[in-house]
């Protein structure tokens, strides 16, 4: 019987995610890991530092070390991969008060996107809302990479 992945944990990883890390589910255990690239390309260039790292950064170069050298983790999708712009879009596009759609539709242009279109859901009261919306569209993305690469999932009360 293979384990079952936490879809929470799923989302947890994709919204922790940045340009410089990757996460995986562990087909054996079901633990999904979130990693700097670097302890994966690096996984024992700590050795030739000539002084020792600390416990928790050996602790990291080993999870990179276990990741590239095991068949046992599959990469879960980037932050590239999930389109967070589109989920923005399509939030502010289902706002059934056209003020509040079009406010936000504004403040999805242009550079500083996201920080801004966050200050206005906040300004205008629908912060919750899009956090709910966002997480259950990662969810979404969750549910379908798990379905296509034969992952059982675990719903939680996350």
């Amino acid at each position: 019987m293979k384990p079952k992945v936490k879809l929470g944990d799923i989302v947890d990883a994709f919204e922790t995610q940045d340009a410089e890390s990757i996460s995986y589910v562990n087909i054996r255990t079901g633990a999904v890991e979130t990693i700097a690239e670097e302890y994966l390309e690096q996984s024992d260039s700590w050795e030739a530092w000539g002084d020792e790292p600390p416990d928790w950064m050996k602790e990291l170069y080993a999870l990179g070390r276990k990741i590239s050298e095991s068949n046992d983790y599959l990469e879960l999708p980037s932050k590239y991969d999930i389109h967070e712009y589109k989920i923005i879009r399509d939030f502010a596009t289902d706002q059934i008060d056209s003020t509040i759609r079009d406010r936000l539709l504004e403040t999805i242009r242009g550079k500083g996107a996201f920080r801004r279109f966050k200050d206005t859901a906040f300004d205008l009261g629908v912060i919750d809302h899009w956090y709910a919306y966002k997480r259950e569209a990662l969810s979404s993305i969750a549910l379908e990479w798990c379905e296509e690469n034969d992952i059982d999932v675990e719903a939680d009360d996350k």
